[in-house]
């Protein structure tokens, strides 16, 4: 269910924002938490069981987790954008974030959107220290591989 609350599409590359996946997680908490006073579950259990996997590249199931699907798109997606588009995307300290400073193309890509410090910060709170972990070994990895190809 909570890989579903992403909106996760590979093909057109769209997914929701960090923050609204957060905000919509911690709404669907607050839901089953009111359920528990009918229902006898102990949800704290329920979420201790579950949202340490999303941390981790795969579920208990082998399926993709919220962790291995925004790392994917931040690699592929956005750091490919910032790499491809090289001026059109860049870092600003006064906002702490990355910036898009090219309005003039027909598929104008905020990149503001999704690497500013509150998308950022939403993001680690979903996946946490493990998966903040993960993304930036993969992200050392797809950098030594551009950096392999210079050479």
């Amino acid at each position: 269910a909570l890989v579903g609350m992403m909106m996760y599409n590979p093909e057109t590359n769209e997914i929701a924002k960090p923050s609204e996946l957060l905000n919509g997680v911690r709404a669907y908490m607050n839901v089953l938490q009111s359920i528990e006073n009918y229902v006898h579950v102990d949800m704290a259990r329920v979420f201790n069981n579950v949202l340490p996997q999303q941390t981790q590249p795969t579920d208990s199931t082998g399926e993709k987790t919220i962790t291995a699907n925004y790392t994917n798109w931040y690699l592929e997606v956005l750091l490919r954008r910032v790499t491809c588009n090289a001026g059109h995307i860049v870092y600003s300290p006064s906002q702490k974030a990355f910036v898009s400073i090219d309005h003039s193309e027909g598929q104008f890509f905020a990149a503001e959107e999704f690497a500013d410090l509150t998308e950022l910060r939403a993001l680690s709170e979903l996946i946490g220290p493990y998966g903040v972990k993960y993304m930036g070994e993969r992200l050392v990895l797809n950098i030594a591989s551009q950096v392999d190809e210079l050479k």
